[in-house]
């Protein structure tokens, strides 16, 4: 039985974006190819977590989480290379071409499938940039959002193989689109992941102190520890905003947007905005 090796670093924290692109894969493997076994490598959140999927104790080695974030990445990375040491029949998913760190070249056959989870300026740092031209000969096929993202793609990267493949899946929403808007109210909601660097929080923050205590904002979704802190320490002195963590059942998420009467978010970018389309299916206008 082949290994069918889904990467990805940082997991929608709500039902959307690439976990629920994670569980179409695995249902499409678990239904359709049971001569594959669909295997899932997060380096993301709980390390204990980590250690049990992934049977790799160093994963949850103390001395990682005194270094720094980017430190300790690339040492999994290598980690899990070791792993694939050898390996010629392994098949692989990845989310960000800088996940190709972690491929000995050997195990590389043309059995990648690249998978868009952002815009190209966010998507491709120096590095992976770097990386996809060097293994683009590698790369089985490319999946973006859109016929113009692949345009975009091969615009961008005319040197990369010609004989990959570009796969578009549009998102989608998965809620039924309500019929009706929401009521009138003073309820505004952001769900997202927790991270001040694409959200920018501290401008969420700074929308509700101008708007004043008659403002109420839910904030839902889920991040690293640090980033959860920091939000929790940001909006402790205001009232009129609470943070409820990550919603990961599907009808407690469409409840919560019905509950709410605006969507309001101040994303320095996005990889997709795959909110913005479930709020907007559930009646709330976007600020």
């Amino acid at each position: 039985m082949k290994n069918l090796n889904i990467m990805y670093h940082n997991p929608s924290t709500s039902l959307g974006g690439i976990q629920q692109t994670m569980k179409m894969i695995k249902q499409l493997v678990d239904q359709q190819l049971p001569q594959l076994r669909a295997r899932e490598f997060n380096f993301s959140g709980d390390s204990n977590k980590a250690e049990q999927r992934f049977s790799l104790r160093f994963f949850n080695n103390p001395l990682l989480k005194w270094l720094p974030h980017k430190v300790a990445f690339f040492i999994k990375m290598l980690c899990l290379r070791c792993k694939f040491m050898g390996k010629t029949d392994e098949l692989f998913v990845i989310f960000n071409p800088i996940w190709l760190l972690a491929i000995p070249f050997s195990a590389l056959n043309n059995n990648v499938i690249l998978v868009q989870t952002n815009r190209f300026d966010k998507y491709f740092s120096s590095l992976s940039l770097r990386l996809f031209k060097a293994y683009s000969r590698k790369i089985y096929a490319i999946v973006t959002y859109t016929k113009l993202d692949e345009d975009e793609f091969k615009r961008q990267f005319n040197g990369a193989d010609k004989s990959v493949r570009y796969i578009n899946i549009p998102r989608g929403c998965k809620f039924a689109t309500v019929s009706q808007v929401n009521e009138k109210s003073n309820k505004l909601l952001f769900v997202g992941r927790i991270s001040e660097r694409s959200k920018n929080l501290t401008g969420l923050v700074a929308v509700m102190a101008e708007l004043g205590p008659e403002y109420q904002l839910t904030i839902a979704g889920g991040g690293e520890p640090e980033e959860v802190s920091r939000l929790e320490a940001l909006i402790a002195p205001h009232q009129n905003i609470s943070f409820i963590g990550p919603v990961t059942d599907s009808a407690t998420l469409q409840q919560l947007y019905r509950d709410h009467a605006v969507f309001l978010m101040t994303s320095h970018y996005e990889g997709f905005g795959n909110t913005l389309i479930e709020a907007r299916s559930q009646g709330l206008p976007i600020v």
